[in-house]
């Protein structure tokens, strides 16, 4: 008796696609498509859905925007190898640029995740640069060839790409063909049959950090080692990206360009590529470690009060500031006399003139003196309270440490609620900090 069919169903191995976005199937579309298959004299009904990509739905954005990071690479031995890629999150993908003979492909099934970029190495000392999308571009297309004739892939877009990199995932290459993509397939050639990568396809040329692509320069050395070919930018790239469109390689050499050249080498003779060249204001570096702390500046201005004029007063120093309580004067130890020395001078007073009252009573006025303002000393809170609204405004002295701070400036007053402003992010006072007010009302 002849065992029973059964319909293997693999359409659910497929992951959905991200939002905005839908899958190409590259053998059907819905429903899954059933193949007969005689597997040891049972016949099998596979249902296939092979979901090769996935492209913007017909009015969702594409990749015309892009940031970028760029990671040194420099395997010491041949192999696996991980590099800590320091970024604020996972790239959408990657794309590796040689500067030495050899090659760097993403490991697989993980090339990259939120702290590393997961590698192989074909030798042990050759350099590259791992250049970091931070978003996706227009459509990934996965790439398996089976052959090592020319093959085509469709790539699902509504028209001709401007741009298609390809990332491999394996050792070997994959290039473009002549005509390197049309309005339906991505046409491209592999080093051998079962090497694997991947295609990341823009519609719109992407712009790096607002900045628009600025050249695209044909390379076709006539000899193998190193050439140069002008970019006509007249400006130092900012980045450059190498598409071959026939076997063999082509590399970036140290510095990889200048003002006027791209400076690269070739494997072979007759070999061909085109560079994608960006202009403009650099690239987004990665996070570097943070500084050594600087040296102390000079200190600021100190206020002292007392009753009575100033005499010595032990730490003064040029442009310190005294408040007589008694009568409201205010002294500031600055050069004067002959010969010039240091030396306590009036400079004004604080108490205002006798006022005239509509039955001729003289105005009074309060003094605060040496006040503590209400509120949470934290290193976060930035808002502390007077007993009283000063009156005049003007009449204000507020210090912190000691520091004579600027109305308006370092803080702004309402009523009577200090709100400090200095500083961005703005500076909140610490635990050990001290805040002391003088003012009128």
């Amino acid at each position: 008796m002849a065992p029973t069919p059964t319909n293997l169903n693999f359409s659910d191995t497929n992951p959905p696609p991200p939002a905005g976005r839908q899958n190409v199937h590259w053998i059907a579309s819905e429903p899954p498509y059933g193949i007969p298959v005689d597997i040891n004299g049972v016949v099998e009904t596979l249902l296939f859905r092979d979901l090769s990509g996935n492209f913007p739905i017909a009015g969702a954005p594409g990749g015309a925007s892009l940031i970028v990071f760029e990671i040194p690479l420099a395997p010491s031995a041949p192999g696996e190898f991980i590099v800590a890629h320091g970024l604020p999150a996972a790239p959408a993908f990657i794309i590796v640029q040689m500067s030495s003979s050899g090659e760097i492909w993403t490991q697989e099934p993980i090339g990259w995740d939120a702290t590393n970029l997961y590698l192989v190495a074909s030798d042990a000392g050759i350099t590259g640069t791992a250049t970091c999308f931070m978003s996706l571009p227009d459509a990934v297309i996965p790439l398996d060839p089976d052959t090592l004739n020319p093959f085509s892939v469709p790539h699902g877009l509504a028209g001709t790409p401007s741009l298609a990199l390809i990332q491999m995932s394996h050792t070997g290459a994959i290039w473009f063909q002549s005509t390197p993509y049309d309005a339906t397939n991505l046409n491209m050639q592999a080093s051998f049959a079962g090497t694997t990568g991947t295609a990341y396809v823009w519609l719109t040329m992407p712009a790096i950090n607002t900045l628009s692509l600025t050249a695209k320069v044909a390379l076709a050395p006539s000899a193998p080692g190193n050439f140069t070919v002008a970019h006509g930018l007249s400006v130092t790239p900012i980045l450059a990206i190498i598409r071959m469109s026939s076997g063999g390689e082509i590399w970036f050499q140290a510095p990889p360009y200048d003002a006027t050249n791209l400076n690269l080498v070739a494997s072979d003779a007759g070999i061909t590529g085109e560079a994608e060249v960006w202009t403009g204001s650099g690239i987004t570096g990665v996070i570097g470690p943070t500084g050594a702390t600087g040296s102390a500046g000079t200190r600021g201005s100190l206020w002292y009060e007392g009753s009575g004029a100033p005499g010595s007063i032990g730490g003064q120093a040029n442009g310190d500031f005294y408040l007589n309580t008694a009568n409201g004067d205010v002294w500031e130890f600055i050069s004067g006399g002959s010969p010039v020395t240091l030396t306590w001078t009036n400079v004004g007073n604080i108490k205002g003139a006798t006022g005239a009252g509509s039955t001729g009573s003289t105005a009074a006025f309060s003094f605060a003196d040496a006040e503590i303002p209400s509120g949470l000393i934290n290193g976060s809170n930035t808002t502390y309270t007077l007993l009283y609204a000063p009156s005049p405004a003007a009449s204000l002295q507020f210090l912190w440490n000691g520091l004579l701070q600027k109305q308006g400036v370092d803080y702004t007053l309402t009523g009577a609620n200090i709100t400090i402003t200095a500083g961005s992010p703005t500076y909140a006072p610490g635990s050990t900090d001290s805040l002391i007010a003088w003012y009128r009302h």
